[in-house]
């Protein structure tokens, strides 16, 4: 599941989700051509994952280029 904007976070938390990876901005490098750009991956009681978002500007999802280097990044750690 993917949410997107900063405010996802916060609910994230309040739900006392875990935090499984961080990427990006505050996390590890997975090749990101935006710097700010900040990826949480919360563990869902479901065994999936929530993953939140965001960069300065926009609450929308990334490009297309972006979401590819992310699903690789993804697909690497959570296998």
């Amino acid at each position: 599941m993917f949410a997107f904007g900063r405010p996802w976070e916060d609910v994230a938390t309040a739900l006392g989700l875990p935090i499984v990876d961080r990427l990006g901005r505050g996390g590890r490098p997975y090749g990101s051509q935006v710097p700010d750009r900040a990826v949480r991956v919360y563990a869902l009681p479901s065994e999936q994952h929530l993953i939140v978002e965001w960069h300065k500007g926009s609450a929308g999802p990334p490009s297309a280029a972006e979401v590819t280097v992310l699903k690789t990044a993804l697909a690497e750690q959570h296998r």
